[in-house]
């Protein structure tokens, strides 16, 4: 992950823990151009 992204890292694991206890959630990642929504590992 990233520098400085701490409220969506938390979100998604959140997200993560929701999904183990057996349920479900949804997100869609929107930003501008070169806002860091994909990067290579």
């Amino acid at each position: 992950m990233q520098v400085g992204r701490d409220a969506e890292i938390a979100a998604f694991d959140k997200d993560l823990n929701r999904i183990a206890d057996g349920g479900s959630a949804f997100r869609l990642v929107i930003g501008e151009y070169g806002s860091g929504k994909t990067f290579p590992d």
